[in-house]
């Protein structure tokens, strides 16, 4: 077995991950949902961006269904109710996956990491429970 590299078997796949040597800003972040959490509250806050770019992340750059667009980096829900909308990111990778939801008027957000590929299979149902009517409106949103 190659010391640099991490097995981790399941009943139907073998995963392989090669151990990150390199920076690589698009793949296979690594982190604590703490840490992804401030980093996160640093993003919505847009901290530390110029103001020009600052003005870009959340704006509609692409229409991709009603009520859902995309910024820089971001998923951009509208509509949500209250003048609420949520901004959303996503990383899958073979047996992981997550996806955050927040929403910057109120400060309420959701972090989802699951460890398996049938974890999406959950997002709705937690988003749901989680962000009420908010968490509806985006279900709704993706669901048609």
């Amino acid at each position: 077995m190659n010391p640099d590299s991490l097995f981790r078997t399941t009943t139907k796949v073998m995963h392989f991950f090669e151990r990150n040597t390199t920076p690589s800003g698009a793949d296979l972040l690594k982190t604590t949902i703490a840490d992804y959490g401030k980093f996160l509250i640093s993003a919505m806050n847009l901290e530390g961006l110029s103001p020009i770019i600052a003005s870009q992340v959340f704006s509609h750059q692409t229409k991709t269904k009603n009520n859902r667009y995309i910024g820089l980096g971001w998923f951009i829900y509208d509509q949500l109710g209250d003048g609420e909308y949520a901004i959303s990111h996503d990383g899958d990778d073979p047996g992981a996956h997550s996806i955050c939801f927040l929403l910057p008027k109120s400060g309420n957000g959701i972090i989802i990491y699951t460890n398996s590929d049938n974890g999406p299979k959950l997002y709705a149902d937690l988003i749901k429970a989680y962000l009420k009517e908010k968490g509806q409106a985006i279900v709704d949103i993706e669901m048609k």
